[in-house]
C-alpha cells in the first residue's frame, strides 16, 4: 500500500535544501560585504541572486565586489552556488 508520508518526504527534503542554500548565500554575502544580509532580503531566480529591496549604496558595494562575492559563494555552496548577483 502507498504511504502518503513517503510521497511527501521528497518535498520536505527539497524545501530543506533550498532553505539551507539560502542561508549559506546570506552568510557568504554578509561575510563579503561586512553587513548583515538575511535570506528574506533576496530571491534566487534561474541560479541568479536578485536583491529585492536594498539601498543604492548596498547595490553599489555588490557591483564593486561581485567577483569576490561569487568566489565566496562558490566556496560555501559548492554545486548550488549562484552564477550571478544582481
Amino acid at each position: 500500500m502507498f504511504n502518503i508520508s513517503q510521497f511527501l518526504e521528497k518535498f520536505k527534503v527539497a524545501g530543506q535544501k533550498s532553505a539551507l542554500t539560502r542561508e549559506l548565500i546570506a552568510q557568504g554575502l554578509s561575510e563579503g560585504l561586512g553587513v548583515t544580509i538575511l535570506p528574506q532580503d533576496f530571491k534566487i531566480k534561474d541560479n541568479v541572486v536578485v536583491f529585492l529591496h536594498s539601498s543604492g549604496s548596498l547595490k553599489s558595494q555588490i557591483f564593486i565586489k561581485k567577483q569576490e562575492l561569487l568566489r565566496i559563494l562558490r566556496e560555501k555552496c559548492k554545486e548550488e552556488a549562484p552564477s550571478d548577483i544582481r
